[in-house]
Order: structure tokens, then sequence, then C-alpha cells
């Protein structure tokens, strides 16, 4: 009997524990929990919040991307005409120094000439002079 008694306090500490353990554990581990979906639902919203400025970054990143491209190709396009300009420039320009160049070379030729018709005319001067 004492043994059953013994039993029977054990299995009432046992079951008071229990008792105690759903009474105020529980209701504690049940707020955890709650505290724990709250916060894992703020998480799940800022990850939301994140995903849609990382779109908006990509779409404005994208735009940008874009508009780069679309000056590049301008900036290509206005290299080839300046380039093109330049280069009709500079052929123009060796044109004319080359017409410069012949018209130079008949000028020194002419003045050339006329030295050599004024030494003629001065030579024919002093022999005339040395003949009277």
């Amino acid at each position: 009997m004492l043994l059953v008694r013994a039993q029977n306090e054990c299995m009432s500490v046992v079951e008071d524990l229990r008792q105690v353990l759903q009474d105020f554990l529980a209701p504690e581990l049940r707020a955890v929990a709650a505290k724990f979906d709250a916060v894992d639902s703020k998480f799940a919203l800022l990850n939301s919040r994140i995903d849609s400025l990382e779109s908006k970054m990509n779409t404005r990143f994208d735009a940008m991307d874009s508009k780069f491209s679309a000056m590049d190709s301008k900036f290509g396009a206005l290299e080839a005409t300046v380039s093109a300009r330049l280069s009709a420039a500079e052929d123009k320009a060796s044109s004319r120094q080359e017409i410069l160049l012949i018209q130079f070379e008949a000028v020194k030729g002419l003045m050339d000439m006329d030295r050599r018709v004024q030494r003629l005319e001065s030579q024919r001067i002093d022999s005339g002079v040395k003949s009277a």
C-alpha cells in the first residue's frame, strides 16, 4: 500500500508539474510563436519592398543603358561626319597646296626669266655704250 501511495504521490507530482508547464509555459511558447510569425510577415513584407525597389532600379538602369546606347550611336555618327569633313578639308588643302606650288614654280620661272632678260638688256646696253 505504501508503494501504491508513493506511486500516486509521484504521479501527482508529475501531473502537477505537467499542469504547471501547460499553464505557464504553453502560453509563453504560443506568444513567442506569434512573435515569430509577426517577424516572418514583416520579413516577407520587407522582401516584397526590396523586390519592388530592385525592379524599379532595373527598369531605370535599362532606360539609362538605352539612352547611353543612343548617345553612343549619335557620337559614332558625329565622329564619322567630322572625320569625313576633316578628310575632305585635308584633300582640299592638299590640292590647293599643289596648285600654289605649281604657281610658285611658275612665278619663280618668270622671275628667273625676268632676271635673265634684265641681264641681257644690261649686257646689251653695256655693249652699246662700249661700241659708241
